[in-house]
Protein backbone atom coordinates (compact mmCIF):
# COMPACT_ATOMS: atom_id res chain seq x y z
CA UNK A 1 0.00 0.00 0.00
CA UNK A 2 1.40 3.35 -1.03
CA UNK A 3 2.59 6.12 1.24
CA UNK A 4 0.02 8.59 -0.13
CA UNK A 5 -2.84 6.18 0.61
CA UNK A 6 -1.72 5.72 4.21
CA UNK A 7 -1.09 9.44 4.68
CA UNK A 8 -4.50 10.50 3.33
CA UNK A 9 -6.27 8.09 5.66
CA UNK A 10 -4.07 9.05 8.63
CA UNK A 11 -4.61 12.77 8.07
CA UNK A 12 -8.39 12.35 7.92
CA UNK A 13 -8.44 10.24 11.09
CA UNK A 14 -6.10 12.55 13.01
CA UNK A 15 -8.09 15.63 11.99
CA UNK A 16 -11.38 14.06 13.06
CA UNK A 17 -9.95 13.00 16.43
CA UNK A 18 -8.56 16.49 17.00
CA UNK A 19 -11.80 18.21 15.98
CA UNK A 20 -13.86 16.04 18.36
CA UNK A 21 -11.17 16.05 21.08
CA UNK A 22 -11.17 12.24 21.07
CA UNK A 23 -8.09 10.50 22.47
CA UNK A 24 -6.91 7.04 21.47
CA UNK A 25 -8.04 5.70 24.84
CA UNK A 26 -11.49 7.25 24.45
CA UNK A 27 -11.87 6.03 20.87
CA UNK A 28 -10.92 2.48 21.85
CA UNK A 29 -13.31 2.56 24.80
CA UNK A 30 -16.23 3.82 22.71
CA UNK A 31 -15.54 1.21 20.02
CA UNK A 32 -15.46 -1.53 22.67
CA UNK A 33 -18.80 -0.28 23.98
CA UNK A 34 -20.21 -0.83 20.50
CA UNK A 35 -18.80 -4.35 20.24
CA UNK A 36 -15.64 -3.61 18.23
CA UNK A 37 -12.59 -4.94 20.06
CA UNK A 38 -9.49 -3.19 18.74
CA UNK A 39 -6.35 -2.26 20.63
CA UNK A 40 -4.81 1.19 21.01
CA UNK A 41 -1.61 0.15 19.24
CA UNK A 42 -3.50 -0.68 16.03
CA UNK A 43 -5.48 2.58 16.20
CA UNK A 44 -2.20 4.44 16.71
CA UNK A 45 -0.69 2.73 13.64
CA UNK A 46 -3.71 3.89 11.61
CA UNK A 47 -3.53 7.42 12.99
CA UNK A 48 0.20 7.76 12.25
CA UNK A 49 -0.08 6.29 8.74
CA UNK A 50 2.00 3.20 9.52
CA UNK A 51 -0.77 0.75 8.65
CA UNK A 52 -4.19 0.66 6.97
CA UNK A 53 -7.31 -1.37 7.81
CA UNK A 54 -7.31 -4.37 5.50
CA UNK A 55 -9.66 -7.00 6.96
CA UNK A 56 -13.39 -7.44 6.42
CA UNK A 57 -13.98 -6.89 10.13
CA UNK A 58 -12.21 -3.53 9.86
CA UNK A 59 -15.00 -2.14 7.66
CA UNK A 60 -17.49 -2.42 10.53
CA UNK A 61 -14.94 -0.78 12.85
CA UNK A 62 -14.55 2.12 10.41
CA UNK A 63 -18.32 2.59 10.28
CA UNK A 64 -18.40 2.85 14.07
CA UNK A 65 -15.44 5.24 14.07
CA UNK A 66 -17.26 7.49 11.59
CA UNK A 67 -20.26 7.58 13.97
CA UNK A 68 -18.11 8.31 17.03
CA UNK A 69 -16.11 11.03 15.26
CA UNK A 70 -19.24 12.63 13.74
CA UNK A 71 -18.15 11.90 10.18
CA UNK A 72 -20.36 11.12 7.24
CA UNK A 73 -20.81 7.49 6.14
CA UNK A 74 -17.83 6.36 4.07
CA UNK A 75 -15.66 9.35 5.04
CA UNK A 76 -12.84 7.06 6.23
CA UNK A 77 -13.54 3.85 4.32
CA UNK A 78 -13.59 5.73 1.00
CA UNK A 79 -9.93 6.63 1.55
CA UNK A 80 -8.84 2.98 1.52
CA UNK A 81 -7.38 1.51 -1.69
CA UNK A 82 -10.16 -0.16 -3.66
CA UNK A 83 -8.32 -3.51 -3.59
CA UNK A 84 -7.24 -3.38 0.07
CA UNK A 85 -9.67 -6.07 1.23
CA UNK A 86 -9.05 -8.37 -1.75
CA UNK A 87 -5.33 -7.93 -1.18
CA UNK A 88 -5.80 -9.04 2.43
CA UNK A 89 -7.67 -12.17 1.27
CA UNK A 90 -4.70 -13.08 -0.95
CA UNK A 91 -2.25 -12.48 1.88
CA UNK A 92 -4.26 -14.58 4.33
CA UNK A 93 -4.37 -17.47 1.87
CA UNK A 94 -0.65 -17.21 1.22
CA UNK A 95 0.19 -17.09 4.92
CA UNK A 96 -2.03 -20.07 5.71
CA UNK A 97 -0.07 -22.02 3.11
CA UNK A 98 3.15 -20.82 4.78
CA UNK A 99 4.10 -19.03 1.58
CA UNK A 100 5.43 -15.97 3.33
CA UNK A 101 7.36 -14.86 0.28
CA UNK A 102 4.19 -14.72 -1.80
CA UNK A 103 2.51 -12.76 1.00
CA UNK A 104 5.29 -10.19 0.90
CA UNK A 105 4.96 -9.87 -2.86
CA UNK A 106 1.19 -9.37 -2.67
CA UNK A 107 1.62 -6.54 -0.16
CA UNK A 108 4.40 -4.96 -2.22
CA UNK A 109 7.08 -5.63 0.40
CA UNK A 110 10.70 -6.43 -0.47
CA UNK A 111 11.64 -10.01 -1.28
CA UNK A 112 13.65 -12.05 1.21
CA UNK A 113 16.02 -12.72 -1.68
CA UNK A 114 16.87 -9.02 -2.08
CA UNK A 115 19.15 -8.92 0.96
CA UNK A 116 21.04 -11.06 3.44
CA UNK A 117 21.90 -10.54 7.08
CA UNK A 118 25.62 -10.31 7.90
CA UNK A 119 25.38 -9.49 11.59
CA UNK A 120 22.49 -9.69 14.08
CA UNK A 121 22.50 -8.79 17.78
CA UNK A 122 19.37 -9.26 19.91
CA UNK A 123 18.89 -7.93 23.44
CA UNK A 124 15.80 -9.00 25.40
CA UNK A 125 14.70 -7.53 28.72
CA UNK A 126 11.98 -9.55 30.49
CA UNK A 127 9.78 -7.47 32.78
CA UNK A 128 9.65 -8.19 36.49
CA UNK A 129 5.94 -9.07 36.37
CA UNK A 130 6.52 -11.39 33.36
CA UNK A 131 3.75 -9.60 31.46
CA UNK A 132 5.87 -8.35 28.62
CA UNK A 133 9.37 -7.94 27.31
CA UNK A 134 11.43 -5.35 25.47
CA UNK A 135 13.46 -6.53 22.48
CA UNK A 136 16.06 -4.42 20.73
CA UNK A 137 17.77 -5.76 17.61
CA UNK A 138 20.75 -4.47 15.67
CA UNK A 139 21.25 -5.70 12.11
CA UNK A 140 23.83 -5.36 9.37
CA UNK A 141 22.44 -6.29 5.96
CA UNK A 142 24.01 -6.68 2.54
CA UNK A 143 21.92 -5.82 -0.52
CA UNK A 144 21.87 -8.62 -3.12
CA UNK A 145 20.16 -6.39 -5.69
CA UNK A 146 20.46 -2.76 -6.72
CA UNK A 147 17.94 -0.39 -5.19
CA UNK A 148 17.13 -2.11 -1.88
CA UNK A 149 14.94 0.43 -0.07
CA UNK A 150 13.53 -1.49 2.92
CA UNK A 151 13.75 -4.73 4.90
CA UNK A 152 10.75 -6.75 6.19
CA UNK A 153 10.84 -7.91 9.83
CA UNK A 154 8.27 -10.49 10.95
CA UNK A 155 6.80 -11.06 14.41
CA UNK A 156 4.13 -13.35 15.86
CA UNK A 157 1.76 -12.47 18.69
CA UNK A 158 1.95 -14.47 21.93
CA UNK A 159 -1.79 -14.05 22.61
CA UNK A 160 -4.22 -13.18 19.80
CA UNK A 161 -6.29 -11.01 22.15
CA UNK A 162 -3.31 -8.76 22.93
CA UNK A 163 -2.33 -5.66 20.95
CA UNK A 164 0.68 -5.86 18.63
CA UNK A 165 3.96 -4.60 20.13
CA UNK A 166 5.03 -1.00 20.02
CA UNK A 167 7.65 -0.78 17.28
CA UNK A 168 10.32 1.88 17.38
CA UNK A 169 13.18 2.51 14.95
CA UNK A 170 16.38 3.98 16.38
CA UNK A 171 19.38 4.30 14.05
CA UNK A 172 19.70 3.92 10.29
CA UNK A 173 16.03 3.27 9.50
CA UNK A 174 12.42 4.41 9.87
CA UNK A 175 9.21 2.41 10.24
CA UNK A 176 7.33 2.53 6.94
CA UNK A 177 4.27 0.39 7.72
CA UNK A 178 2.99 -2.68 9.55
CA UNK A 179 1.06 -5.44 7.76
CA UNK A 180 -0.88 -8.36 9.22
CA UNK A 181 -0.04 -11.55 7.29
CA UNK A 182 -2.52 -14.08 8.69
CA UNK A 183 -5.29 -14.66 11.23
CA UNK A 184 -2.90 -16.26 13.72
CA UNK A 185 -1.05 -13.16 14.85
CA UNK A 186 1.70 -13.00 12.20
CA UNK A 187 2.72 -9.42 11.38
CA UNK A 188 5.39 -7.85 9.21
CA UNK A 189 7.03 -4.48 9.86
CA UNK A 190 8.46 -2.83 6.76
CA UNK A 191 11.69 -1.09 7.87
CA UNK A 192 12.75 1.63 5.41
CA UNK A 193 16.43 2.45 4.89
CA UNK A 194 17.72 6.05 4.54
CA UNK A 195 18.40 5.56 0.82
CA UNK A 196 18.42 2.74 -1.74
CA UNK A 197 21.43 0.45 -1.40
CA UNK A 198 23.59 -0.74 -4.27
CA UNK A 199 24.15 -4.45 -4.77
CA UNK A 200 26.80 -5.61 -2.29
CA UNK A 201 26.50 -2.49 -0.12
CA UNK A 202 26.33 -2.94 3.67
CA UNK A 203 24.08 -1.02 6.05
CA UNK A 204 23.49 -1.20 9.82
CA UNK A 205 20.23 -0.31 11.58
CA UNK A 206 18.41 -1.10 14.80
CA UNK A 207 14.81 -1.18 16.03
CA UNK A 208 12.86 -2.39 19.06
CA UNK A 209 9.64 -4.21 19.96
CA UNK A 210 7.90 -3.46 23.25
CA UNK A 211 5.53 -6.32 24.09
CA UNK A 212 2.76 -6.11 26.67
CA UNK A 213 0.69 -9.16 27.66
CA UNK A 214 -2.79 -9.28 29.17
CA UNK A 215 -1.74 -12.23 31.33
CA UNK A 216 1.44 -13.91 32.50
CA UNK A 217 2.70 -16.56 30.06
CA UNK A 218 4.04 -19.82 31.46
CA UNK A 219 6.91 -19.57 29.02
CA UNK A 220 8.31 -17.14 26.50
CA UNK A 221 11.33 -16.62 24.28
CA UNK A 222 12.82 -15.23 21.10
CA UNK A 223 13.27 -17.01 17.79
CA UNK A 224 15.72 -15.96 15.09
CA UNK A 225 15.56 -17.41 11.56
CA UNK A 226 19.06 -17.74 10.16
CA UNK A 227 19.47 -17.73 6.40
CA UNK A 228 22.58 -17.99 4.25
CA UNK A 229 25.10 -15.18 4.63
CA UNK A 230 24.85 -14.55 8.39
CA UNK A 231 28.36 -14.45 9.85
CA UNK A 232 27.55 -13.60 13.45
CA UNK A 233 24.53 -13.79 15.78
CA UNK A 234 24.50 -12.82 19.43
CA UNK A 235 21.65 -12.71 21.94
CA UNK A 236 21.50 -11.36 25.50
CA UNK A 237 18.52 -11.90 27.82
CA UNK A 238 18.09 -9.98 31.09
CA UNK A 239 15.50 -11.05 33.69
CA UNK A 240 14.34 -8.10 35.81
CA UNK A 241 12.23 -10.12 38.29
CA UNK A 242 12.26 -13.70 39.53
CA UNK A 243 14.50 -16.07 37.64
CA UNK A 244 12.84 -18.67 35.42
CA UNK A 245 12.88 -22.31 36.44
CA UNK A 246 14.50 -23.34 33.15
CA UNK A 247 16.31 -21.68 30.25
CA UNK A 248 16.95 -23.37 26.90
CA UNK A 249 18.81 -22.70 23.68
CA UNK A 250 17.23 -24.68 20.81
CA UNK A 251 18.07 -25.17 17.17
CA UNK A 252 15.83 -26.66 14.50
CA UNK A 253 16.66 -26.71 10.77
CA UNK A 254 12.97 -26.66 9.79
CA UNK A 255 11.37 -24.57 12.53
CA UNK A 256 9.57 -27.49 14.19
CA UNK A 257 9.35 -27.28 18.01
CA UNK A 258 12.07 -29.19 19.84
CA UNK A 259 10.73 -32.58 20.95
CA UNK A 260 13.92 -34.49 21.74
CA UNK A 261 14.21 -36.26 18.40
CA UNK A 262 14.89 -35.47 14.76
CA UNK A 263 17.62 -33.00 13.81
CA UNK A 264 16.89 -30.46 16.55
CA UNK A 265 19.37 -29.66 19.31
CA UNK A 266 18.62 -28.39 22.82
CA UNK A 267 21.03 -26.97 25.39
CA UNK A 268 19.87 -26.36 28.97
CA UNK A 269 21.31 -23.28 30.69
CA UNK A 270 21.50 -22.66 34.44
CA UNK A 271 18.98 -19.94 35.43
CA UNK A 272 20.75 -16.66 36.07
CA UNK A 273 20.06 -12.94 35.90
CA UNK A 274 21.58 -12.63 32.42
CA UNK A 275 22.20 -15.26 29.76
CA UNK A 276 24.22 -14.76 26.58
CA UNK A 277 25.02 -16.69 23.45
CA UNK A 278 27.23 -15.77 20.48
CA UNK A 279 27.58 -17.86 17.33
CA UNK A 280 29.94 -17.41 14.41
CA UNK A 281 28.58 -18.71 11.09
CA UNK A 282 25.41 -20.14 12.73
CA UNK A 283 23.69 -23.03 10.99
CA UNK A 284 20.81 -22.21 8.66
CA UNK A 285 17.51 -22.74 10.44
CA UNK A 286 15.63 -21.56 13.53
CA UNK A 287 17.60 -20.59 16.65
CA UNK A 288 15.53 -20.08 19.76
CA UNK A 289 16.15 -19.00 23.35
CA UNK A 290 13.25 -19.80 25.68
CA UNK A 291 12.46 -19.85 29.39
CA UNK A 292 9.84 -21.36 31.67
CA UNK A 293 8.66 -19.74 34.91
Amino acid sequence: MGHDERRNFANALSRAMKDTRTSLRSLQSQLAGRGANIDQATLDYWRRGEALPAQQSSLRTLQLMEEILALGPGHLSSLLPKDSISRWDQVREAAEQEQVQRALEVMGLPSLEDFEYVFVQDHVRVRADHRGQFERSKHMVRATVDGLESVPVSMRMRFLTDPPPRIRTHNGCVLRDVVQLDDEGLFCANIALPRPLRKGELHMFDYSFDWGYSRQPDSDGLTRLVRDGLSYWAVVVDFEGDLPQSIYFDFSPDGAPWEGDGEGVRQTVRPQRQVQRALRDPARGFHNVSWVF
